[in-house]
């Protein structure tokens, strides 16, 4: 299947178990687009009827495809270009540096 390259996919991987479009987190097609290093962002469903939140999906995620820390804020941090009100864009990516500069001036 040939993917456009210039657009991301929104993956609610707990909606796709529950609606058995995947079989489990680990046979998730997030492995192969992750693979393939394709544009991709995690996202949820409603919470009130997947019951997941966004972080427990993050979380999904770490442990399906055994992710380290910096490889989730990666994925996380690249999801802003994906947004649509670009005025926001540099107001999150630095929000996410100073994060992560906080935690690593812990270590």
């Amino acid at each position: 299947m040939e993917l456009a390259r210039d657009k991301p996919f929104e993956l609610c991987l707990t909606s796709n178990i529950i609606n058995k479009t995947r079989k489990s987190y680990e046979t998730h097609h997030f492995g192969d687009l992750f693979k393939a290093n394709h544009q991709l962002c995690i996202c949820t469903d409603d919470k009130g009827l997947f019951g997941a939140s966004l972080s427990d999906e993050y979380e999904h995620v770490q442990r399906a495809f055994n992710l380290d820390i910096k490889t989730m804020f990666d994925i996380s941090k690249q999801s802003i270009e994906y947004i649509f009100d670009t005025s926001a864009k540099a107001g999150l990516r630095n929000e996410f540096d100073e994060f992560l500069n906080a935690r690593e001036s812990l270590s």
